[in-house]
């Protein structure tokens, strides 16, 4: 197994996977028949192969193998060998999970969190997580003791884990070497402290504390340490560098735990000369939780860091997606940031897309619709995807019988779910074009999106939440700017250096009231040089702690030279406000923090907040000033973020139109032309190109019909009026001009097109 310029490569041929979960242990016989589970798993591998499917992933989970202390069960509907040589026979890979962790909504669905077994935590409680409290730490407080979870460097569980893995290693060793099966080996599953609350929650165990301990005393000379128990997390700046040190200790801990299981597997034969070694997590928190961000750079290193895809949860709001562009911006994240490791562009692992969501307390589900399922392969294939799976391919049952019900591809009857179809409908586009997907990139990027992963971790007295503006500020903004048709170029601040931002004209950045030292100098130096930054949200000269830096100091006037108020919400009052754009004055909406500036002389205002009274502006939210050989523009409001929120489809035509011409204006005056145009501000459409030609991907608004793309400096090869296919099928475009394709799609609904050059 290899990677070798974006694609995974099984013997040396590059290979495009597209599979889903087929959990064996669920899809059983309600009766513990082994014969009429075996037909079960024959059906399902059937359909999933109609669906033009190559992949296979699955979970094996401890607890439903190992019954007690060291009786291990792999047989009858147990029987992971038979299940492994079915998908051999069927021509599947295999992405296998084999945990010890497995998350999974196993063993008795929402609420659980499998697989270490219970009777192995009865038997050890002092290697359990603890909160800070000193209680045992639940992802629920009602739930069951026994769903109570081990700390993960504790000896008596690693040397279960140790244990567990050899009694797999004979099976699968099999469908590694003899029958080549078994390509991807995920070294647990998200691991980030179980989604817990880690300022309160997890993981307050001693084993974890020893450890946070020599790191400070380490870091800071403190004999004893500096207990997590004693960090503030006011209002006060004193206490987030004490923050930073206890997420980043935690991330070292997770790091240390998965490069000992990895080890574990390198002992019993199975190293990454024969398979593909996986990491993965879900790039959101939680509601009142501050959880483990992914970590791309630690757990690139233990193996491929796949993105687990849910940007739709929220139950009865109507809204098609809950974070739109969720998929799109942590796609590229994840894919570049395997660059370092396994070489450029990067390869692209969708370890989890979903594929349905279980339903919640008193019955209230979340739909996912064929529309939803459509655009989200779009969205993923379009930034590059080598391999994807969906959760759930097929639905089954719990360990105690109950229904997994989890909207699945396959239902735990057989019947397919309505999204069935548009999943087959991709596999086939996928099978045919998988060489040229394989091979296209992204267009040159034409303006920077600079973030940073010291806004991953919470801190005390900043006006915007870091970890908030992480997972969905971000994205929103990278949404806004694809909106724009303008291609990004997605860059790390810790990592930056002048050559990432030289070819750039324009860098926008969304900032949360601090910089690092590092950021600050190379922002300040890029518009020093010539370049021009687009400043959202604050403007500060000092780190998060309250210090400054010579880098601070040098370039003090950039980022003090107007003065921001402290945010707050927008409010009723002031959720609307009125931009300058094209001459004309337009009224925007704001998606929830606000704050007023005061110009420097000399300054073009552009923003203001709506005044109460009729025919006037309020207080100046944005404006732009030259400063020194670059420029800047301060834009003291946030209207990117409802681009990552259902909020973004109750956008009128006549905002998502104003919001775009102030991106293209502030672009296009830096000498950047956006690389497309869509007649309908709802449509989002991008561009994928190979020496052949190129993929134009379009997903339609939400009032469907005739629309129309304007491709900057592209021909279409062919003549007025011919037709364009739509290699999704079913629709065609139309070249009226060089460069210019009118499509009529159905609201909601994509298309793949194929231009070849001329």
């Amino acid at each position: 197994m290899q990677i070798r310029e974006g694609a995974i490569a099984v013997n040396g041929t590059p290979t495009l996977f597209y599979g889903g979960e087929l959990p064996y242990f669920r899809v059983r016989d309600e009766e513990g028949d082994e014969k009429r589970t075996w037909l079960l798993w024959e059906d399902r591998l059937r359909q999933m192969k109609a669906a033009h499917m190559n992949l296979v992933a699955t979970y094996v989970p401890w607890d439903y193998h190992e019954l007690e202390e060291g009786r291990f069960d792999f047989s009858g509907v147990r029987d992971l060998r038979k299940f492994l040589g079915m998908c051999h026979a069927h021509r599947f890979y295999v992405h296998l999970k084999p945990g010890p962790l497995i998350t999974a909504e196993w063993p008795r669905g929402m609420g659980t969190f499998g697989a270490v077994p219970a009777w192995w935590k009865e038997k050890h409680p002092e290697a359990l997580v603890r909160r800070a409290d000193g209680s045992v730490f639940k992802f629920f407080p009602f739930t069951r003791s026994d769903q109570a979870q081990p700390t993960y460097l504790h000896p008596a569980y690693l040397s279960s884990v140790r244990k567990w893995f050899a009694a797999v290693a004979p099976i699968i060793r099999e469908y590694i070497f003899e029958k080549p099966t078994i390509v991807f080996l995920q070294i647990d599953n998200e691991t980030n402290f179980y989604w817990g609350d880690v300022l309160g929650d997890v993981d307050w165990s001693e084993t974890s504390l020893a450890g946070y301990r020599a790191l400070v005393q380490e870091r800071y000379g403190r004999p004893d340490g500096k207990p997590p128990e004693e960090l503030p997390m006011g209002d006060e700046l004193s206490g987030n560098m004490a923050v930073a040190d206890w997420f980043d200790y935690l991330r070292q801990y997770t790091q240390e735990y998965q490069l000992t299981l990895r080890g574990y597997w390198e002992e019993l034969g199975i190293s990454e000369s024969s398979v593909l070694f996986t990491t993965n997590d879900s790039p959101f928190g939680l509601p009142g939780r501050e959880v483990l961000l992914p970590d791309h750079a630690r757990k690139n290193r233990v193996g491929l860091h796949g993105l687990d895809t849910y940007p739709k949860m929220i139950p009865l709001n109507g809204a098609l997606f809950d974070q739109p562009f969720q998929p799109d911006y942590h796609a590229v994240r994840f894919r570049e940031a395997s660059a370092e490791r396994f070489g450029e562009p990067g390869a692209l692992l969708a370890a989890e897309i979903q594929g349905g969501m279980f339903s919640l307390p008193l019955g209230i589900r979340t739909e996912v619709t064929p529309a939803q399922t459509n655009q989200l392969i779009a969205k993923l294939v379009g930034r590059g995807m080598a391999a994807g799976s969906f959760y759930v391919a097929a639905g089954g049952i719990n360990a105690d019988g109950s229904d997994y019900d989890y909207q699945a591809l396959i239902g735990r009857n057989g019947k397919r779910h309505p999204r069935f179809e548009a999943v087959a409908k991709w596999g086939s586009f996928l099978n045919r074009q998988k060489d040229r997907l394989l091979a296209s990139r992204d267009l040159p990027a034409q303006v920077g999106l600079l973030v940073s992963r010291a806004y991953e971790t919470p801190a005390g007295g900043m006006d915007i939440p870091p970890a908030w503006l992480a997972s969905i500020g971000y994205p929103g903004l990278y949404g806004l700017l694809l909106h724009a048709g303008v291609a990004v170029k997605i860059i790390e601040a810790e990592d930056a250096n002048a050559s990432d931002f030289a070819p750039l004209p324009v860098v926008f950045f969304a900032n949360p009231g601090f910089l690092t030292a590092h950021t600050a100098g190379v922002l300040g130096r890029y518009v020093e040089g010539g370049g021009t930054l687009v400043n959202f949200l604050s403007a500060t000269a000092q780190d998060r702690d309250g210090s400054r830096a010579s880098e601070h100091d040098a370039y003090a006037a950039l980022f003090s030279g107007s003065r921001f108020l402290r945010f707050r919400n927008a409010g009723f009052l002031g959720s609307r406000a009125i931009a300058r754009v094209n001459d004309s004055d337009v009224r925007v909406s704001l998606a929830g923090h606000s704050s007023g500036v005061v110009p420097l002389a000399g300054a073009r205002p552009f923003l203001w907040k709506k005044s109460l009274w009729p025919g006037r502006r309020g207080e100046v939210l944005g404006y732009e000033q030259e400063w020194k050989r670059g420029r800047v523009i301060y834009v003291g409001a946030d209207f990117f973020s409802v681009y990552n929120s259902g909020g973004l489809y109750g956008l009128s035509v006549a905002e998502r139109t104003a919001h775009r011409d102030l991106i293209r204006g502030w672009i296009e005056s830096a000498g950047v032309r956006p690389a497309l145009t869509a007649s309908d501000p709802r449509d989002l459409v991008w561009i994928r190109r190979t020496a052949g030609g190129f993929f134009v991907y379009w997903i339609r608004g939400s009032e469907g019909g005739a629309s129309m793309v304007q491709l900057t400096g592209k021909r279409c090869a062919k003549s007025d009026g011919d037709p364009v296919r739509d290699l999704l099928g079913g629709w065609y475009g139309t070249c009226l001009r060089d460069g210019l394709i009118e499509l009529s799609l159905p609201a909601n609904d994509v298309a793949v097109l194929w231009v070849p050059n001329p």
